[in-house]
């Protein structure tokens, strides 16, 4: 029961057992149980985990084994992001024609205008995202994820899965360090880092 952003067990994790009492896994996110002989069914309720996460969006997951198979049985913890834009607050200038020009502001000595500030975003919990997010068109691109880049829409904010690549199942390192965004700017603008 390990993330598939880290490879690491998942904080506060627990696992019960055909309606026993949960337990938590061990340190590299594991649990031994004890298997009929003959085979049967495993009913797995996982607690502490937010169900949109795990396989299925479902806490419940079952298991049908045998008397030596299968040896274990992998629950990977999904790693979901939603990636958009905010556009400039109207309050501090932003113009509603949506012309280049009105994405600026100026002050009051004549000097030139000042760009307006948008700022993508990417977040693992659709909760923080606020109302006037926008969905971004283009890619996230990233050398520890299956397929290499994730393609972004321009339509939904997500959620995009991450899914770590299988030779790097071991490893501990944060996929969400790695990833890199090469991205479409809306229409009059264009993107910029942030600085700082």
């Amino acid at each position: 029961l390990c993330t598939s952003c880290c490879g690491r067990p998942f904080p506060g994790a627990c696992l019960a057992v055909n309606d026993q009492a949960p337990k938590a896994c061990n340190e590299e996110g594991c649990m031994e149980i004890v298997r009929r002989r003959n085979g049967g069914a495993f009913c797995l309720n996982v607690q502490g985990v937010p169900p949109q996460l795990l396989p299925g969006g479902l806490a419940m997951q079952s298991m049908s084994y045998g008397p030596f198979e299968p040896n274990s049985l992998d629950i990977e913890i999904s790693c979901n992001v939603w990636v958009y834009w905010i556009p400039p607050d109207d309050d501090e200038g932003f113009g509603e024609s949506g012309s280049g020009s009105e994405h600026e502001t100026s002050d009051d000595d004549g000097e030139e205008p000042i760009p307006m500030d948008g700022m993508v975003c990417l977040a693992v919990d659709p909760a923080h995202i606020p109302e006037e997010a926008k969905p971004v068109f283009g890619s996230m691109e990233c050398s520890k994820v299956l397929g290499d880049r994730v393609e972004l829409d321009g339509i939904s904010l997500g959620p995009y899965r991450l899914a770590r690549l299988a030779g790097i199942a071991g490893s501990s390192e944060c996929l969400l360090g790695d990833v890199e965004f090469c991205l479409e700017p809306p229409k009059d603008y264009t993107f910029r880092p942030k600085d700082p």
